[in-house]
């Protein structure tokens, strides 16, 4: 039951992909008799750039810097 669903990578740079997976929960969503709690579906804010950023991170911690 999540309250958030981020998507990044590289794919998270195109608009009409995270356009689709919300057309794909919408539908997913309405295929249900009842109401429940809908997740929000948001492109991570780093995307393609996430894994340069933790290396980085990474190297700074293993050089003391």
């Amino acid at each position: 039951d999540p309250q958030r669903i981020c998507i990044g990578g590289g794919i998270s740079s195109n608009p009409v992909f995270i356009e689709g997976i919300k057309k794909a929960q919408e539908a997913f969503y309405a295929s249900f008799p009842i109401e429940f709690p809908r997740a929000e579906i948001y492109k991570c804010a780093f995307g393609n750039d996430a894994n340069l950023i933790g290396a980085y991170q990474h190297y700074i911690k293993v050089k003391g810097l």
